[in-house]
Order: structure tokens, then sequence, then C-alpha cells
């Protein structure tokens, strides 16, 4: 490999290689942007994204949206000093995990309001006169939860996009919090803490035995700045999805009963929010397989996930593989995309793995890099998070995921992808590299809040 490539991985925040990399970055996506369009105008059965590989995007440029105001440029000053502040702060007191979690969520929070109230949080969870909603219309038409339980695999058809392809627990989510929090800025607020919270649980039960505090919370604090997560952790259901799915894989790293009956938790309740929780199933059996040949964690957490769900059907009458071949008739009326639409499936899989890495952005995946590299496989969290990654790969494969929002609706990924940086974070680096790092990816995240809208 070149010298200056080698370089350029070695060292990817010094301050030579800061700029190559970014223009690299910018250079690699604009000429695949450019590639994207000129196949797929080839192509007849591929539809051309302009924005490749944002699907869903639009530019805060006049006439739909307008350039960014006075107000919005206000609150991204004012959320980079408060990063800047928080940075000191969190160094002075050594990272504590609360400190790290409070801090990122005040910043996915104010980096969100770049947008306006208004677009920013009450949109994505009331939408428009023009735009339903979708989890919360469907919400509002509940009158019994029990009975929209039962009748849920008949109405599943006529509900919204987003409805009709998720467990009906999404929709009741939005139905008992809308009976809560009448106001969707109070929704959005709460759906926002609630998956900041569960995400430093998920990350101290994953990391606290393995690493000090101040790598747990370095840890935790940059997954919150990750472009991913700033711009949709707030006011969206796949940031509550996005820590259960990790959750599910505590029992992995010790025989304790409280971690199986934890993950078990995870399981059962990611499984009432979206069909894509079995993403972690292949993901579960491979580990346990490779680690102690023992499959009965495993084993009892399918068997409890199979009571569950029987007892629902029983009681009240909700088949889940019924509902879950509904979904996936509703996601592929034609059928497999490979067959169906090769042209669009191959494109269209390319979008998936570069929306993922947009999203991340260069300098975090670089050190998941590193990070794997440096510890190798033999490390359990690095393990785990290139099964993850394998798993992911399947998915793709199997035509999931189309133009559409992948860093939201695969937003589950991106807690895995930063188990190896919690490896490469510990290393006795001097504290200017992390605040680098972290400088680097809160001011891609921000800059991309500044330049579109990314919700449907």
């Amino acid at each position: 490999m070149d010298p200056s490539m080698m370089r350029l991985l070695d060292d990817p925040l010094d301050k030579k290689s800061i700029p190559a990399i970014i223009g690299l970055f910018g250079l690699i996506l604009i000429l695949a942007n450019r590639v994207h369009v000129a196949v797929c105008e080839s192509l007849i059965d591929t539809p051309c994204v302009p924005s490749w590989p944002i699907s869903q995007f639009m530019f805060r440029l006049p006439p739909k949206l307008g350039y960014p105001s006075l107000v919005d440029l206000i609150v991204a000053a004012v959320c980079l000093l408060g990063f800047v502040l928080a940075l000191r702060l969190l160094g002075k007191y050594r990272y504590p995990a609360w400190l790290g979690a409070g801090l990122g969520l005040l910043l996915i929070l104010g980096a969100t309001l770049t947008h306006g109230i208004d677009r920013g949080l009450a949109r994505p969870i009331a939408g428009t006169d023009l735009t339903k909603a979708e989890y919360l219309d469907d919400a509002a038409a509940i009158d019994d939860p029990l009975a929209f339980i039962r009748t849920f695999e008949t109405i599943q058809p006529s509900l919204m996009g987003h409805s009709g392809t998720h467990p009906p627990g999404a929709v009741l989510f939005f139905y008992i919090l809308g009976a809560l929090l009448p106001d969707p800025v109070l929704m959005a607020l709460a759906i926002t803490g609630l998956s900041v919270g569960l995400a430093a649980l998920v990350f101290h039960a994953m990391l606290a035995s393995r690493f000090d505090d101040l790598t747990l919370g370095r840890t935790l604090f940059l997954f919150l700045l990750l472009p991913a997560i700033q711009i949709y952790f707030a006011a969206s259901l796949d940031a509550l999805i996005a820590p259960l799915v990790l959750g599910c894989c505590l029992s992995l790293l010790s025989g304790s009963r409280w971690r199986l009956a934890a993950s078990t938790a995870c399981l059962l309740l990611v499984s009432t929010l979206t069909f894509t929780f079995v993403f972690v199933l292949p993901v579960l059996a491979a580990m346990q397989i490779k680690r102690s040949g023992d499959l009965r964690p495993l084993l009892v957490q399918i068997g409890a996930l199979i009571a569950f769900w029987f007892l629902v059907d029983r009681f009240l009458g909700y088949n889940y593989l019924h509902s879950f071949a509904i979904a996936a008739a509703h996601e592929n009326p034609t059928g497999f995309l490979l067959l169906a639409s090769p042209g669009d499936y191959v494109m269209t899989r390319f979008e998936d793995v570069a929306e993922i890495l947009l999203f991340l952005g260069p300098f975090a995946a670089l050190m998941i890099a590193r990070g794997i590299r440096r510890t190798g496989l033999s490390d359990d969290l690095t393990r785990l998070s290139v099964v993850a990654m394998a798993c992911m790969a399947l998915v793709f494969l199997s035509g999931a995921y189309r133009t559409g929002e992948t860093a939201r609706g695969a937003m589950y990924v991106y807690p895995f992808l930063m188990l190896p940086v919690a490896s490469e974070i510990s290393q006795p680096h001097p504290s200017g590299r992390y605040n680098t790092l972290a400088t680097l990816v809160f001011a891609q995240s921000l800059l991309m809040q500044l330049v579109g809208n990314y919700f449907w």
C-alpha cells in the first residue's frame, strides 16, 4: 500500500491526515454519486436518487425549505459553544457516563433545533396537514388497545407505511405516549431522553467490566455525537430500538442470571416494536457457539420469545408470524427484489452500505478499523461487532432496506460498531487526541443538520 495511504490509516488524527481524509471522503462520495446516476439512467428498473447515498433528503434551499435562518445559525453557534464547554466539563470530571449522556442529550436536542421546534421536533412526530405522521395518526384511531391487537392482522394492510410494517407495539407505544404527553414536542423530548438513557445503561452494562469509567464515558459520548444519532435520535422510534438490540447481547459477556434476564427482557421488548429484531438472533447464535458452544442461554431467550408470542396469540388472537408475513409482503409486493428488479437490488445494496458509512463519518469508521486491527477477533466485544456487521450484510443481501433512510431504519447496527472504538479509545493517548476525534465527528453532524432535512 502507498506510504501516504498507510499514514492516513495509521494516524488519521494527525494534522496532515485530517484534511486529506476529509477531502478523500468527499471526493469518493461525489464520484460514487455520479457513478450511481450514470448507471441508474441506463437501467430500466432502477430509480435514480439525486442525493445518493442519502435517499430521503432535501437541501435547505428555497423554495421548499429555505436557507437556515439567522436564528438557526445562532442555535448552531450555541451548539458549538456548548460542545466546547461539554468537552472541558467532561475532561474535568473524567467522563462519568451519566454526565456524558446528559450532555450528549443536550447536543442532540440543540442540533435538532437548528431546524426549529416545529420542523425539528413536532413534525417528525405529528406530521403536517399534507404528510401524515403514520404511527401517531394510526394511534389516534385506537379506541381499545386490546381490540387493536386482536384485529391487527386484519387492519394491517390498511395502516400507514411504517405502522403496517411493524408489530402492533410500535403504534401502541405512540398511543401510550400520546395519552401521557399530548403535545408532540413533549413526545419527541421523551423519546430522545428515553433513548439516550437506554443507550447509557446498555453501554455501561456492556463496557463497565472491561474498561475504566473514562473509556466507557468517552465511548458513550462519541456514540451520541455520530451523525446518525444526532440526526435521528430525536423523535424516532428507531432510537429506542437501537440500544435494545445491543441489550439483547448482554448475556454473551458472562453467565450471570441478571444479564440473561436483562437480555431476554430486551429481546421481548424489541420484538414488540420491530420485526427486524431477528437480525440479532444469528448474532447471538454465532457468538454463543464461538464463545463456549453452550447454547442454553440462547435457548432460554428464544424459548421466552416463543412462549410470550404464543400467549399473546392464545389470549389476544394475534399471530406474530402471520403479521410478519403481511409486513414482508407489504415491503416487497413483487417478491424478492433481486428477482423482481435486479438493477434496483444491486444499486440499493450499495446505497445501504454507503448511507451507513456516511452517517458514521470517516473518522469514526477509521477508529473502528483501528480497534478491530488492534484487538483482533480474540476479543469478545470486537468479535461481537464483526459478527453484527456480517449479519447486517446478510440483512442487506435479503433485500431489506430499499431507498428510504437506511441509517435510521438500521440504526441498531451503530451501537455494535462502537464496540471496537472502545478498545482504541482505551489506549494511553493524550486527551487532546480524543477531543480532536469528537470535534471532527460532531462538526460533521452539525454541518449535515444545517445542510438538509432527512425525515420523510
